[in-house]
């Protein structure tokens, strides 16, 4: 009796270890499937009132981005900087821009709210550095959403490059998708509206030929965005050339992402870096009239570039990463800053729940929620063993904000953002 018993348990035991090695093959054969998979279903997109509507509803008149922009010799280009009490790195990458061999754009600064002398420093430059007899006009924000006075704009078209800029001047912080929005559809919408839009991040310093090779890259893809290779300022390292499916970059924390060759001409990739981005017009237009707002202001900042980037897959369209066109990103000090503050790590986990919540399909979003959070919980603890303890509090702010949904600007961005300065 005994000896049957210890046989059943033992058969048990055995019928336990086969289903267990079974579940987990395929669960493994799952993942693998998944992985492979890498989104090619085409999930849901919101629009501006919350509401979700399917890609095949989206206005696509502007979808193939027909070449009418593309396929001039040199277009128009917009080249837009943000500011917000940065004014030292702004005339830097301002001081960039006069050294492009391309020598069809226009410049325009957007004042994001400043608290500092940034709107002075700002206009000094331009007086002391824009070509002789230059136009430089200042824009409300509701003048510049009407794009801009005729007169003013007739003097700008008549006006070499390099002696022209427009500042646009926003009473509040609107974060990095907010002051952005002002400026692009002040571009699109002026008098005479221009072909791309570049956007520059203001701590970030351009090759000479960078617009130039981003302009050749946008003729020979047609692709609606093209990013550049961004470099880092000192050390002169890739920080992004990425190239991935785009499902997969949501797992770019526990798998390593290919990284393609950066001496190749061009590569395709689900999204490209904000700090130097080429937009067609057509596909900021396409855009617009889907949702009512081209970068996504419920981010406030971090993270746009990968909504982006899946909008422009949404609506036929696609982004490639320019290898000949270089940017240079971040000053020394700005990184250790970046390193310390803690509005980073908020913005950055919050948004990526709500990007993927948003975009991602059923199967990759389980995988990713099943994934991300233990290793976010398991990076506070790590911080907090650190005695880093207010990264890892705004890295649970982010969780907490995420998985409530809340959007736009943290409560406490103020705040922390007045204590970062201060160290």
């Amino acid at each position: 009796m005994i000896r049957n018993k210890a046989l059943t348990n033992k058969s048990r035991r055995r019928w336990w270890i086969v289903q267990t090695g079974w579940n987990l093959r395929t669960l493994k054969s799952g993942l693998r499937q998944i992985w492979q998979e890498a989104g090619e279903r085409r999930p849901l997109v919101a629009t501006n009132d919350g509401q979700d509507v399917p890609i095949a509803q989206i206005d696509r008149r502007s979808s193939k981005l027909e070449a009418s922009v593309g396929r001039e010799i040199s277009p128009k280009v917009g080249i837009i900087i943000l500011n917000w009490n940065g004014w030292r790195d702004t005339i830097d990458c301002l001081t960039s821009v006069l050294y492009l061999t391309y020598t069809n754009y226009q410049l325009i600064v957007v004042d994001n709210g400043s608290r500092d002398e940034s709107v002075k420093r700002i206009k000094a430059w331009a007086a002391e550095n824009l070509a002789p007899s230059h136009v430089f006009t200042e824009y409300t924000q509701a003048a510049a959403l009407q794009g801009g006075d005729e007169d003013r704009e007739d003097a700008f078209e008549s006006a070499p490059s390099k002696a022209g800029m427009v500042l646009i001047r926003n009473e509040e912080n609107l974060g990095f998708t907010g002051g952005n929005n002002i400026a692009i559809h002040y571009a699109l919408r002026k008098k005479y509206p221009v072909g791309y839009v570049f956007l520059l991040n203001n701590d970030a310093i351009v090759e000479k030929d960078c617009l130039t090779h981003l302009i050749d890259t946008a003729h020979e893809t047609d692709a609606g965005i093209v990013g550049a290779v961004v470099l880092n300022r000192q050390k002169k390292e890739v920080q992004f050339a990425k190239s991935a499916s785009f499902c997969r970059l949501f797992l770019a924390p526990i798998r390593t992402l290919p990284r393609p060759d950066v001496n190749s001409t061009f590569w395709t990739s689900p999204t490209v870096s904000g700090a130097g981005m080429l937009i067609n017009s057509n596909l900021l237009d396409t855009i617009y009239r889907s949702r009512n707002f081209y970068l996504n202001p419920a981010l406030f900042c971090y993270g746009e570039e990968l909504e982006l980037g899946f909008i422009t897959q949404s609506v036929g369209s696609k982004s490639t990463v320019a290898g000949g066109a270089f940017v240079y990103h971040g000053t020394e000090n700005h990184l250790v800053g970046w390193r310390k503050s803690i509005i980073v790590p908020y913005y950055f986990t919050r948004n990526r729940v709500l990007i993927a919540n948003r975009v991602l399909p059923l199967h990759w979003r389980i995988l990713f929620h099943l994934l991300f959070l233990p290793l976010s919980t398991r990076r506070v603890l790590k911080l907090t063993f650190l005695r880093e303890r207010n990264t890892a509090w705004a890295i649970v702010c982010g969780l907490i904000d995420g998985y409530r949904g809340v959007t736009g600007q943290w409560a406490h961005h103020d705040r922390e953002t007045l204590r970062d300065s201060a160290v």
